[in-house]
């Protein structure tokens, strides 16, 4: 993920979030279902940001995309894969506090 983000200019020295703080912020977005966009403004990224992570969180299956029955757009939720890593995540951010 790192190898796409620099291809976009963006270097780790400009970065203020890892790349699991981001994933976890998306997961948390994705506990209810969530169209692209919302989850773009309220993790605070760039739309090519958002393609990566979203390509990389389906492909490793923490994340499910559902076409919304109204717009035909694809929604995000996360999977039960998905709630495993965030719960862990938070357990490793409370004993790295």
């Amino acid at each position: 993920m790192l190898e796409e983000a620099s291809k976009l200019g963006y270097s780790t020295f400009q970065r203020k979030r890892s790349d699991i703080d981001i994933i976890a912020d998306i997961l948390k977005e994705a506990q209810k279902v969530k169209r692209k966009t919302r989850i773009m403004y309220n993790c605070n990224l760039s739309y090519s940001q958002l393609e990566i992570y979203l390509s990389f969180l389906l492909e490793i299956g923490l994340l499910d995309s559902h076409s919304d029955q109204r717009s035909n757009k694809p929604s995000f939720r996360i999977t039960s894969k998905g709630s495993k890593f965030l719960s862990a995540y938070s357990k490793l951010k409370t004993l790295m506090s």
